[in-house]
């Protein structure tokens, strides 16, 4: 069940928000406006040339955000206005068209509030030293992946 907003069309949510439910997908590169409610197993995608524009984004413990690379390991983030994460468990789906393509970069820049009631991420992808970071300073949550052979001298 997959919701695409296409660009330059808008989606407006319910006044107490949307909910991306068990199953639901949404995803294209329209914008959002209100509140999108990631629940369990509902997810927010975003691809190497499309990522949608929201006024306030929520995940709820086991909502997932799908994050897909193009070959070159391109993308466009997800821009937020305000951002809500859970006491729990964010889940990142990395798709990666080749296991060469070592995934960095934005998943999300937000522009106005951040709350973060204690979120833990849990990456799944071919990487698995592939970690989350939140950069309060630059307003992003990125991805970052080690490259590189670590040498350590005794």
């Amino acid at each position: 069940r997959e919701v695409r907003i296409a660009a330059g069309a808008s989606f407006y949510a319910g006044a107490s928000g949307t909910p991306v439910g068990s199953g639901q997908v949404y995803t294209g590169d329209g914008d959002v406006y209100g509140s999108l409610n990631v629940a369990m197993n509902g997810v927010i995608a975003c691809g190497p040339a499309e990522a949608l524009t929201l006024e306030r984004l929520v995940f709820q413990p086991g909502g997932i955000f799908r994050w897909v690379c193009g070959a070159d390991g391109s993308h466009q983030p997800v821009e937020v206005g305000d951002l809500i994460l859970p006491q729990g468990v964010v889940v990142v789906d990395v798709d990666t068209p080749e296991e060469k393509v070592r995934p960095t970069g934005v998943l999300i820049r937000y522009s106005g509030e951040i709350v973060d009631n204690g979120a833990s991420w849990n990456v799944h992808g071919d990487h698995p030293e592939t970690a989350v970071v939140v950069d309060r300073k630059r307003k992003m949550i990125r991805l970052t992946t080690p490259t590189g052979t670590l040498i350590r001298l005794l």
